[in-house]
């Protein structure tokens, strides 16, 4: 059933429904205690008051990751996913519906989000995409890890696949569903490993592409731009963002489905050229031994491992770190012919094939240590240290 949607409507649902910013009530937020596994303790200064980043002693820190939130009543549906980093910096979007069968009327709006966390609070910048105006606002959102309070509404904690496929599949013009949002399926040449796929992408609009592969596989994307304006997204089977607004990732497989790669414009149209591959390699986990775990001897930040890999085998050593702990690791081998990645608790690959490297840990969880030769078998020093 079609509807018309006319102005008077569409100002009442900016007043009310979609922004609503003085009508709501906020002096009920909920904070996650200190066990909640979505929150950490900081101890930064508190400097709100002069706009830099810094946090007070009696708030917490968001856990950097993805969360989702829905709302879905007789009047609107609402779809959100919260993309907060490390630095307590955060990205979103948000897809809706509104709709009243007995008054006659439906629209849908889209927003993209960004802001930063403090403690609990949410400082958000909204732009908002509805009918064929954009609108910018600001408000201050309340985390916690089940639910999602705007100034006149509380949104739930939902599954991001279901969060995710909702916003993926919406157009970005709620008025008119365009014709250049698209989805299919990509497919390896019998015997290759990779494909390119050149395509081109309209201003508001995404192409989605699906591929199925295997946990443990090893997944490398790249894209160019004739105009350096194309990004991509890569969802995990069950909606988790594993990469957001890359333009070259490589990503551990964390589980068995299908993955998708959402890609996008930063400004105006882009024509690209994405290309996906999954070595052979990869393909092998057989030859993989099951992670070793790393265990520091007490009132020691490192740990030094002397072992040995035979051609075509991996090592894997696993150790619990920290969100903003710096992990340093080398290795040395007596023909120079060892290298290690280091992988993410989320899958994504943090360094790859090095020696020697140094990095600020994106979250809390456990990272991998893979330790491979470059040719023939490799007797190795490898060193890992947390600070």
């Amino acid at each position: 059933m079609a509807y018309q949607f006319s102005k008077k409507y569409l100002a009442l649902i900016l007043a009310i429904t979609v922004f609503g910013c003085n009508g709501g009530n906020q002096n009920d937020s909920e904070n996650p205690s200190n066990s909640d596994a979505s929150t950490e303790e900081t101890s930064q200064t508190d400097d709100s008051k002069s706009g830099t980043s810094g946090l007070s002693t009696n708030k917490q820190s968001i856990k950097a990751g993805t969360y989702c939130f829905k709302q879905n009543d007789e009047i609107e549906d609402i779809y959100t996913r919260l993309i907060i980093k490390q630095d307590q910096k955060f990205t979103g979007a948000v897809q809706a519906t509104v709709h009243n069968e007995a008054q006659g009327y439906f629209t849908s709006y889209s927003q993209t989000l960004n802001g930063f966390a403090r403690g609990n609070d949410l400082e958000v910048e909204i732009n908002t995409a509805i009918e064929f105006d954009e609108q910018y606002t600001e408000e201050t959102w309340t985390f916690s890890p089940t639910e999602l309070k705007l100034p006149n509404k509380t949104l739930k904690k939902a599954s991001c696949k279901e969060v995710s496929q909702e916003i993926s599949s919406a157009s970005s013009s709620p008025a008119e569903p365009s014709s250049g949002s698209s989805s299919e399926d990509l497919v390896f040449q019998p015997g290759a490993s990779s494909a390119t796929v050149s395509d081109g992408v309209v201003r508001g609009d995404r192409k989605t592409y699906r591929i199925t592969a295997q946990a443990g596989q090893q997944m490398d994307l790249s894209i160019s731009a004739l105009e350096d304006n194309a990004v991509f997204d890569v969802l995990a089977p069950n909606g988790d963002v594993l990469v957001s607004e890359s333009t070259q990732a490589s990503v551990a497989l964390p589980s068995s489905g299908e993955y998708q790669i959402i890609v996008g414009g930063t400004r105006g149209n882009a024509t690209f050229d994405l290309t996906v591959e999954i070595p052979p390699s990869s393909n092998n986990t057989s030859q993989q031994s099951p992670p070793e775990t790393v265990t520091f001897q007490p009132g020691a930040s490192s740990a030094t491992l002397s072992d040995a890999v035979v051609r075509g085998d991996r090592k894997t050593y696993a150790l619990g770190a920290q969100n903003g702990q710096q992990m340093d690791v080398s290795i040395t081998s007596l023909e120079d012919n060892a290298v290690f990645d280091i992988i993410a608790p989320n899958g994504v690959v943090l360094s790859r094939e090095q020696i020697q490297d140094s990095l600020t840990l994106p979250s809390s969880g456990e990272y991998q240590v893979v330790v491979g030769g470059t040719r023939g078998n490799a007797t190795f020093d490898l060193t890992i240290a947390i600070n």
